[in-house]
């Protein structure tokens, strides 16, 4: 069967198609797209929730490689190295799921939101400089992105979360959307964003919760099979 669409543009794709959907909405049913999408309006406490799946998701990833044999060694190949990336995925989402939730404020929790504004002056860390410490947040993605295209081109899963070009073309689709969106659109710039911010943690969850094949299925290390030869 002739494939028509490459493996590594699925994601992409994939992610093109909330996308569509919310452009399809705002033209037929600009009032009501604008109450969904509003801030804190139900798509962004959906997507408060897939957030949080995402964290528990990679979190239970970092203890999954932490329970290998040589887990807990910093000198043993492959798995040692393994719980960096994960766990600081982990760490990093916690911290931005805080930050959507005005570390509680939004839910009515105000104690370390308080906190917050007596060290740093504001009671939320993304919208300093600006704003332009927003863009601190979205270094993880591109980093993702990265290990999701020298990934698949060694051959290998990184850092013991398996990470492909479908990964890495679903995570560059967003940000471009987002980016373009934001400037062909900046009437709207507040609802792509939360469309924008919904589909990119529901990627990060897909990556760390998708079913993975058993060990030693699907890999391309195999020895090759040794041919006896019969004595006549």
């Amino acid at each position: 069967m002739v494939r028509l669409v490459p493996s590594a543009a699925l994601g992409g794709l994939a992610v093109v198609v909330p996308f569509v959907v919310f452009a399809m909405a705002a033209v037929l049913m600009p009032d009501a797209t604008g109450q969904w999408t509003a801030k804190e309006g139900p798509v962004e406490h959906v997507s408060h929730g897939v957030l949080l799946l995402a964290v528990l998701a990679w979190s239970a990833r970092t203890v999954e490689v932490l329970r290998k044999p040589g887990g807990g060694d910093p000198h043993a190949q492959g798995t040692a190295n393994g719980v960096w990336l994960p766990l600081g995925v982990a760490l990093w989402m916690a911290v931005v799921l805080a930050e959507e939730l005005d570390w509680g404020a939004v839910y009515g929790f105000n104690g370390l939101a308080g906190q917050l504004s007596r060290v740093a002056g504001r009671p939320d860390l993304h919208n300093a400089w600006s704003g332009a410490s927003y863009l601190v947040f979205c270094i993880p993605v591109l980093v993702l992105a990265g290990l999701g295209l020298v990934g698949t081109k060694q051959g290998a899963q990184p850092n013991g979360v398996a990470l492909d070009r479908s990964d890495a073309a679903a995570l560059i689709v967003v940000m471009a959307v987002s980016f373009v969106g934001t400037l062909a659109w900046s009437a709207g710039e507040a609802q792509l964003d939360e469309v924008a911010e919904l589909v990119l943690y529901g990627v990060l969850f897909w990556i760390a919760a998708r079913p993975r094949p058993r060990e030693g299925l699907g890999r391309c290390d195999r020895q090759p099979a040794v041919r006896k030869e019969i004595s006549p």
